[in-house]
């Protein structure tokens, strides 16, 4: 094992760069006319930990699956880190594959949680797979057993946290796409 990376665990590495390097620059995700989003280590590191909180308090677990749909911004990065924290698995699926193909990746990673924008949310009705999953959260509103993306950031007592160690060979990210 790596020198620094003792638990196995990817979220691992930003937290020792958030240690020997608070101020940096960890994320730069420019918006073209609506500006740009910045996070320093600190700062993503300080919201990984909010989110680790978050799953852990709806039950998120070692393997668990998580199903991310929204677009590239900082919370992106940080619910997959915390994902892989607290030993979770993140889910993406491209949106474009198609209702038949969307359906046969959720029946074949089975997700505990989703995590989307609203938009993606019209999904629902037309895709029984997605009546199964029983925690969601949306980024950009509520609605129908969907809660706010705010309600995962939960404040955290403290600075410590505590990853779930991981082995070589465990699933951390499963992407289905077409193509």
């Amino acid at each position: 094992m790596e020198e620094g990376f003792e638990t196995g665990n990817i979220a691992q590495l930003l937290f020792k760069r958030a240690a020997m390097h608070p101020d940096r620059l960890a994320l730069h995700i420019p918006r073209g006319l609506k500006g740009e989003e910045k996070y320093t280590y600190q700062e993503l590191s300080d919201r990984v930990l909010r989110l680790m909180a978050g799953l852990r308090s709806e039950g998120i677990r070692k393997g668990d699956r998580v199903l991310v749909l929204f677009p590239v911004c900082t919370d992106l990065y940080a619910l997959i880190a915390a994902i892989y924290a607290v030993g979770g698995v993140a889910l993406l699926i491209d949106p474009g594959m198609g209702a038949r193909r969307i359906t046969q990746a959720l029946g074949t990673a089975k997700p505990k949680a989703m995590v989307s924008v609203q938009a993606l949310f019209r999904f629902r009705f037309i895709l029984p797979a997605l009546w199964k999953i029983t925690i969601k959260f949306s980024l950009d509103s509520t609605g129908w057993g969907v809660r706010p993306f705010a309600d995962l950031l939960r404040k955290v007592a403290s600075s410590v946290y505590c990853l779930v160690h991981r082995k070589v060979g465990e699933q951390e990210l499963i992407n289905f796409t077409w193509g």
